[in-house]
């Protein structure tokens, strides 16, 4: 018997699976302010969400000293970093950061750095900026004069000033 020979000719193309994507909404324009002896400053806020995932979200910043992360915002649930665990390829639109200056700092202006990573997917950065303040205190009419009167004749007129801060 002969052999048959016959050709086939296959073509296509090989495609990448789409490359995984964090999306980090703008953050809400709170100062993230306080006076000295107060704090923490109030938080800023923003939607984070993400698709084709191989592996959850964390989100930190880059001094834990000054600065703290929560998922929802609320007293008892702040630390220096939060993650967002996925489902199957995906972190839904509802999921956001929350993140603030924190208490028991100096006078002085603080900046750092948010970041929002995952394995395979291009960080997402946000810029924080924060203070902490000196409270400033007003005496009007600080200077007393005619304090006296003849004995017997007192007291002295009264006199008074006004003391009044702000922050």
């Amino acid at each position: 018997t002969a052999d048959l020979v016959k050709n086939l000719s296959l073509s296509g193309e090989v495609t990448a699976p789409p490359s995984p994507t964090i999306t980090l909404a703008a953050f809400t324009t709170t100062a993230m302010t306080y006076p000295l002896g107060t704090g923490p400053s109030a938080s800023q806020n923003a939607n984070i969400s993400g698709s084709n995932l191989t592996n959850d979200i964390t989100i930190s910043t880059d001094n834990t000293t000054q600065w703290e992360v929560s998922k929802t915002g609320v007293d008892g649930s702040w630390g220096n970093s939060v993650t967002y665990t996925r489902t199957g390829t995906s972190i839904g639109t509802g999921n956001n950061i929350y993140v603030r200056l924190k208490s028991g700092l100096a006078v002085s202006p603080y900046s750092g750095m948010l970041t929002a990573s995952s394995t395979g997917a291009v960080d997402k950065t946000y810029t924080l900026s924060g203070e902490v303040f000196q409270p400033a205190v007003t005496v009007s009419n600080n200077t007393f004069t005619q304090f006296t009167y003849a004995e017997g004749q007192g007291p002295s007129a009264n006199q008074s000033f006004v003391v009044s801060g702000s922050n």
